[in-house]
Parts: structure tokens; sequence; C-alpha cells
């Protein structure tokens, strides 16, 4: 890799650039009204526009628009000034500082589009005082970028005016960010989620997630969650406080179902990291390398001298990894260590422990496990998850 390859990668990872797609791009401008375009006079604002990507796109749609941008990356911006085909009023600056508010302090936009940087920021006071502005508070030291450029976004654009944003599964699947989900569909007109599988930019295998928002006061109490081409999903504002990710609501559901908290089980995280049960120096451990999809049969003669261990008739499940969530296995004999990417479930009654081993080994159950996952990069499961497993039991007990 030659030194400029080399520049432009450490710049993308610094800034944590993640360029949007042309395909993407129109796909994320086909969810707004028709209507959003018709207007003579159309000011369009992205606040991390890379090398302007999105603004192009709209261009297509609406070339009598007045297009705005903002950038970090000064490469940006020079890219930016260079196409022939685009009329940007472009500034080069970090958008997460009163630079922004100074610049656009008495500017209203009609449309405000955006893939912000997904990574955490300082919630200094400018950032906090921004978020209180309009009405939403956080005391967290550090924030969700994409969390601010989306705020920000809604503050400045025009009533009636749509926003439409790329953003990471987090924002739509976290359970510490149900507060911002309950504050957009209390204040905004949420109108739809589109659920984009990993692959659609290069460098990284995140979920996203395509979310328009008109500044509006809610006038519905139903969002619409979208995906390829699958039905529509539609759910209620509630539903959507608790996740607003298409694949926790298009699961299948088997007909007679407990939840895995109903059986009275008890769920436990592996306390040790992999290198430090290796530091152990003892071969009665369980990793995800240790269990498989099909569910793994796992014997030891030795005993494990920790506060927490697994042991005969424990079920152990994979919490965290892509390719690992959905791989299981039970103790047959003997005491095992267990890594913190494990979950121990653990019921003293053989029958729900059949139930539980029934229900991952089935499809539905590694299907179920999937939709409920969520993460940027690696997914994962938690345990408040986990307790919703539906079991399934009766006629669908070997589904």
């Amino acid at each position: 890799m030659n030194s400029n390859a080399l520049e432009t990668k450490d710049r993308r990872e610094e800034h944590e650039q993640f360029y949007t797609s042309r395909e993407l791009g129109r796909l994320l401008l086909s969810l707004l009204p028709g209507k959003t375009w018709v207007s003579g006079k159309l000011n369009v604002l992205d606040l991390c526009m890379g090398q302007g990507a999105l603004l192009e796109c709209v261009s297509e749609i609406a070339p009598q628009a007045a297009l705005f941008g903002t950038d970090i990356d000064p490469v940006n911006i020079d890219a930016v000034n260079l196409n022939d085909q685009l009329d940007i009023d472009a500034r080069c600056i970090d958008a997460t500082t009163p630079e922004l508010r100074r610049i656009y302090s008495k500017k209203y936009f009609d449309v405000i589009v955006g893939n912000p940087p997904f990574k955490l920021i300082h919630n200094d006071k400018y950032i906090k005082r921004e978020l209180e502005s309009v009405g939403y508070s956080s005391r967290s030291t550090y924030i969700e970028a994409e969390i601010y450029f989306l705020l920000y976004g809604l503050k400045i654009l025009k009533n009636g005016g749509y926003l439409a944003y790329i953003l990471p599964d987090g924002i739509f699947t976290k359970v510490s960010l149900k507060g911002l989900r309950k504050f957009l569909v209390s204040n905004f007109c949420v109108h739809s989620v589109m659920e984009i599988e990993p692959g659609y930019f290069d460098g990284t295998e995140a979920k996203t997630h395509l979310l328009i928002i008109q500044k509006d006061s809610p006038t519905k109490s139903v969002v619409s969650l979208f995906k390829d081409e699958h039905p529509t999903q539609v759910i209620t504002n509630y539903e959507f406080e608790e996740r607003g990710d298409y694949s926790f609501y298009s699961k299948a559901c088997a007909l007679k179902m407990k939840t895995l908290e109903s059986l009275g089980v008890e769920i436990f995280r592996g306390r040790n990291t992999k290198k430090v049960l290796l530091g152990f120096g003892v071969e009665n451990y369980i990793h995800t390398t240790h269990i498989s999809h099909s569910g793994s049969i796992l014997k030891t003669s030795s005993f494990a001298d920790d506060k927490l261990v697994a042991t005969k008739g424990d079920i152990v499940i994979a919490r965290v990894g892509t390719r690992c969530l959905g791989k299981f296995g039970v103790v047959e004999s003997g005491q095992f260590y267990v890594s913190d990417c494990v979950f121990i479930i653990r019921s003293d009654n053989p029958k729900n422990q059949r139930l539980i081993l029934n229900t991952l080994s089935s499809s539905f159950g590694r299907n179920w496990i999937k939709s409920v996952s969520k993460g940027v990069g690696a997914r994962h499961i938690t345990t408040t998850d986990l307790y919703q497993l539906p079991i399934i039991v009766g006629n669908n007990e070997n589904t």
C-alpha cells in the first residue's frame, strides 16, 4: 500500500468515514414524499457530507435545489469544490463545535440529509446545550455522534420539512437509547424506517437503517418499517420506543409459546475473557469456539475454581459475535470456566432443559436470536433479550 493510500485509510479511520454509495443515497431519497421536491426554492443541507454523494443524489431529483454541506475533512471539501457537476456551498468545519451555530444560526432548511459518523464524541457543554435546546437531555460523558447530528438537524429544519438519515442499528435497538426513540415519536412525525443489510459501505459490516422524520407535531401513532422486498411492518409509537428494527417485528412466531423467563430459569454471563482463561492454564473452559450451531455436548472430569462455573445440566449459548450467535451446548459432566462471550442458562427442571434445547436447535430459535441481536460491529444479545426467547412447547416442540 503506497503512502497516499495509507494516509487516506488513516484519515477515514480517524473520522469514521464510510462514504455513501449512489445506490443507497437514491434509495434513501426515494422514501421521501414526492411533494418534497416540487418547491421552486429548496434549501438542502448535509452536515457531514463526505464528498457530496447524498447532495449529488438530491441534485438528480431536484436540480433547482440550493445545496449546502459541511465536513471536517479538508480533502473532502477540495473534492466537492473540484466537482464541476455540483454546486455546493461547502464549509470545512467540525460540525460538533460552535462554529456550526455561527454559520447557520439564522438559516433553516427544507430537507436535511446525512450519513453521520458512527462513533462516540465527548458530550461537552456546547453539545449538551444544543441537545437541551431541542428538549433532549443527556448526562453521559460521551454520546453517539449520530444522536447529535440527528437532533441538530431537526433543530435547523423548517417546520414541515423532512430529515432523511442513514443511522446505525443501535439507534433503533439499544435499550439505553429507548429514551431517544421516545423523544422522537413524542415530538416529531417518524414516518418510516428501512432496514439495510450489512455490506453497503466499503470497510464496514455495520447494519444500518434509513430514517425519515418530518418536523411536525406527531399526527399518527404508527411507524412503517421496511426491508428489501419484504411486506411492510406497521408498529405503534410505543413499540418503536421499545425497538424500531424490521427484523425484530418480522420474526416467526410459533403458536404455543412460553418465554425463557416464564420457565423460571436463571441466566448468568461468563466472567473471564478468553485471554484470562488461557492464563489459567486450564482446558476445562467454554468459549464460543467450543460450541456449535447444532449444539455441543460438553464433558470434563475436572472442577473449576471460580465463583461462576458451568456445571451438569447447564446450557451455554454464545452472547456475542455475528458468526457465533445461535451456537449453544449443554454440560453433561464436570465443571467449566466460562468466557464472557457466553451466557449460562440454568434450570433444575429436566423437562424445561429439553424444551430450551429443542428451541435453540430449531430454525425458529436460530432466526429469533438473529432477529433480536443488535450492534454496529459484532452483533450481540443481552440478558433481557434472552429472557424473552419464546420457547416452543406442545405440538411445536420439534419445529
